[in-house]
């Protein structure tokens, strides 16, 4: 007969109740400040053709659409991987046709490409779960990233005609997880995980984005949100 194990309420090796998990384990994590200056937005046509007249843009809006993964291995760094992510974001602009025009609000695309080096530990098993669901040897790349700060927006001639530049800034934490079984007491789980403090490598200061510099890194945002009820 099979057993539940969820709560091992009679556990003495944590001198109380304590709860066994199957959750990803986070390998190695980095937290990042990046400004990105001058970046192209890219229209569907209907939308371009308001740009290549419009006269003015403004109130420009980002968020971060899809992100695609690329994990592997370093050579000769036992455990290291180099994480290379491809992001998309939507932005939206107030696009003028003339100063005393109302504006006409159009959307599009721009991209960002980012690498990390984090340490993803060794396995050598596969993982496989009913339904199909299979995960390599290769640790799992997860990004959590704050809402963009759009700082500017402009209007600039590049070789195909008229396009929307934007700079903006953004707050990101990257991770490497691993699947893992684990024993937890029950009181810990009251406690707030702690955000990483450390870096990401490969980053580059930016002189024009020292506005950007001077924002606080939103640490509550990347943590779970927690509230007591005063049921009775």
């Amino acid at each position: 007969m099979c057993r539940s194990s969820r709560f091992d309420t009679t556990s003495a090796r944590f001198g109380g109740p304590a709860a066994t998990f199957s959750a990803e384990q986070v390998m190695d994590s980095c937290c990042e400040r990046e400004c990105l200056e001058d970046l192209q937005v890219f229209f569907e046509e209907k939308d371009q053709i308001i740009i290549e007249n419009c006269v003015l843009v403004r109130n420009p809006m980002a968020e971060l659409e899809a992100v695609d993964f690329e994990v592997e291995p370093i050579p000769l760094r036992e455990g290291c991987f180099t994480v290379d992510m491809a992001m998309r974001f939507r932005v939206r602009v107030d696009a003028f046709l003339s100063r005393e025009d109302r504006p006409h609000c159009v959307s599009g695309t721009t991209y960002i490409q980012k690498r990390d080096i984090l340490f993803g530990g060794d396995c050598g098993a596969s993982v496989f779960r009913s339904g199909g669901e299979h995960s390599t040897a290769l640790p799992q790349a997860s990004l959590q990233m704050a809402e963009p700060v759009v700082l500017s927006c402009r209007l600039a001639e590049v070789p195909t005609g008229k396009a929307v530049l934007i700079t903006m800034g953004i707050f990101s934490v990257t991770s490497l997880d691993r699947p893992a079984r684990l024993a937890v007491p029950a009181s810990v789980l009251e406690r707030a995980a702690a955000l990483t403090e450390r870096r990401c490598s490969n980053t580059t200061e930016r002189s024009d984005c020292e506005v950007f510099e001077t924002i606080r890194f939103p640490e509550e945002q990347f943590r779970g949100r927690r509230r007591r009820c005063a049921c009775r």
